[in-house]
């Protein structure tokens, strides 16, 4: 749980001990979250109740572009060797292509995410795992931006826009269509 300052990462011995990796990267995860969710954040996470779903159609952005920069720190650092990360996209490509997987919005896929939980939604077909898709939805999110800005635009100047823009304010972002502004070429910004 990723917390303004902090954060409390609780990943089972066993699996620890199978996949040594895995506890980098739920800590570049969490660690991206500081800003990516605490600072960069969508209005209807406000206000901040710990007692009920706070519902966004953004999540798809909050999580899986969290999820992107995770996988970078880890390559960046050495931690993630190229090989292993293009083998985690190409797993996650290779899930989305399942044959009889779901192909939902990523904005509805966002508001479900809370169903997770839900027997239901643990069936093979009808699962959604919001940080595994939209970090692939992500990476596609990412090379269109860089396409659309012939080269120009990257999730770090995003994230630099909408730090300046929204965190450094006070302000929060409305939604895919705060994460859309964001994304758009310079000239268009407002």
């Amino acid at each position: 749980m990723e917390h303004s300052y902090s954060t409390a990462i609780d990943v089972n011995a066993d699996v620890v001990g199978r996949s040594p990796e895995v506890l980098t990267s739920v800590t570049a995860h969490e660690f991206f979250h500081l800003w990516n969710v605490k600072r960069i954040r969508p209005q209807n996470f406000e206000p901040v109740d710990y007692t009920k779903e706070n519902y966004t159609r953004a999540l798809w952005f909050s999580e899986g572009c969290t999820s992107a920069a995770a996988d970078i720190i880890q390559l960046r650092s050495g931690l993630l060797d190229e090989p292993h990360f293009e083998q985690q996209l190409a797993s996650g490509i290779g899930e989305l292509e399942r044959p009889g997987a779901s192909h939902p919005v990523a904005e509805d896929s966002s508001l479900d995410a809370w169903l997770e939980g839900n027997s239901y939604y643990r069936r093979q077909n009808a699962a959604f795992r919001i940080t595994t898709k939209a970090s692939c939805w992500e990476s596609f999110w990412i090379l269109a931006v860089r396409d659309a800005s012939h080269g120009h635009t990257s999730l770090r100047e995003v994230f630099q826009w909408m730090n300046e823009n929204y965190a450094k304010k006070g302000r929060f972002f409305p939604d895919s269509d705060g994460v859309r502004l964001a994304a758009e070429p310079w000239p268009m910004r407002i």
